[in-house]
């Protein structure tokens, strides 16, 4: 079982809950976005988690197995959450990580990496298969083990090739 920072744990038991979730995209350049689902924005090391009504994430599909992993795909408006048509097309979202959290919304964690941690940890993947339109964009988050699904290399014998 995971410790948890104790005023998380006691935020969880209350009546009221004050969590929100949080998706930390990092590009492969390094640059850092911060999503939530809160109507209002808040900084975790640095990054400011924006709100934005023009980026949905669907339900997460979670399975057993390593024949069966989990995805998740996210849909957004372009240039209003950050991301915009040339960066898509440029490729610096392709593998990009994503991080998928919950946090307090009433008492923030200053860092991910404290210890005892202040979140959630929900999953971690990255970001693949990138479809767009006019107004937007829709990219499938695929989990970490997806990267077993991938080829690499070639399978030779002496007689065949």
């Amino acid at each position: 079982m995971k410790t948890l920072d104790p005023d998380f744990t006691q935020s969880l038991s209350n009546k009221t809950l004050t969590l929100c979730w949080c998706w930390l995209i990092t590009r492969i350049d390094g640059a850092m976005l911060g999503f939530t689902n809160l109507d209002q924005s808040f900084v975790i090391d640095g990054v400011t988690y924006n709100s934005f009504t023009g980026f949905d994430p669907t339900a997460a599909q979670s399975s057993e197995g390593v024949d069966k992993l989990d995805s998740q795909n996210l849909k957004g408006i372009l240039d209003n959450a950050g991301i915009s048509k040339v960066d898509i097309q440029s490729g610096i979202y392709q593998n990009a990580e994503v991080r998928r959290f919950i946090v307090d919304y009433a008492n923030p964690p200053t860092s991910l990496t404290t210890d005892p941690p202040q979140h959630i940890e929900l999953a971690t993947g990255y970001l693949a298969d990138f479809k767009q339109n006019n107004l937007g964009y829709e990219v499938k988050v695929k989990s970490d083990l997806s990267y077993l699904e991938n080829n690499i290399g070639t399978t030779t014998s002496k007689t065949c090739r």
